[in-house]
């Protein structure tokens, strides 16, 4: 399943380029391929972009994992300047603290973020939580690479072409990843390689991470996608 996904997802670096306003082009064979493994294509939207980022960091990856299904916003008109909307800092700290993980502490874990700043060798991890008092606390840890795969990995990023938008069945887990050149909005088994540098970054910091995150990431239901037979959007789904 996965490898088709993969091998549909190189057919973007052949895309014709878009104009700053002009309309996304639309993946009518990753969403097709997608529909006819998962059942349905209601989830959302996923996005690849080539846009400039902020000049401060070489990348930023948040990351989610949603104890209910939710559906992305999806009733943007599909414009570069409406797309680049879904990227603005502040809301994707909005879009990513809409729900939590509970803690065995009684802390709620809202999502993480890694990034790294231009011309320094560390990773940096915030991890945000909301704790027992409802107050917003962030942890920051700090990892040096052992090896180039990172690098490799933005390094391939940065330099694919293509960009388009296609449909999504509800997946649990989520990523963004903004790079130098690319803007990225993807879920669980659509990933690419912003997939491989994900969990490059998670390997790295795993003693950081609340260990529920991964306890939740290896439930069998947290691996499958939801198929319901009726979807009622912004719906909750336990």
């Amino acid at each position: 399943m996965k490898k088709k996904l993969l091998i549909l997802f190189f057919v973007l670096s052949n895309l014709m380029l878009s104009k700053d306003d002009d309309n996304i082009p639309f993946h009518k064979e990753l969403t097709e391929i997608g529909k006819s493994i998962f059942g349905n294509v209601m989830g959302g939207t996923n996005v690849i972009l080539n846009s400039k980022s902020y000049s401060r960091e070489e990348f930023e990856l948040y990351f989610k994992l949603h104890p209910h299904q939710i559906q992305s916003l999806d009733n943007i008109d599909k414009t570069r300047k409406e797309f680049e909307k879904m990227f603005n800092r502040d809301y994707l700290n909005k879009y990513y603290s809409n729900d939590y993980i509970e803690l065995k502490n009684g802390e709620k874990f809202l999502y993480g973020k890694f990034y790294r700043i231009k011309n320094y060798t560390n990773y940096v991890l915030e991890l945000y939580f909301v704790d027992k008092n409802n107050e917003l606390k962030i942890k920051i840890y700090y990892r040096e690479s052992k090896d180039d795969k990172g690098y490799d990995y933005l390094k391939t990023i940065n330099d694919s072409t293509g960009e388009a938008y296609f449909y999504v069945p509800f997946i649990w887990e989520e990523i963004t990843v903004i790079t130098e050149n690319k803007k990225i909005q993807s879920r669980k088994d659509y990933f690419g390689t912003e997939g491989k540098l994900y969990e490059y970054l998670l390997e790295l910091f795993k003693e950081e991470i609340p260990k529920e995150f991964f306890e939740q990431r290896n439930v069998k239901r947290y691996k499958e996608v939801y198929e319901p037979d009726y979807i009622e959007p912004n719906k909750k789904y336990n």
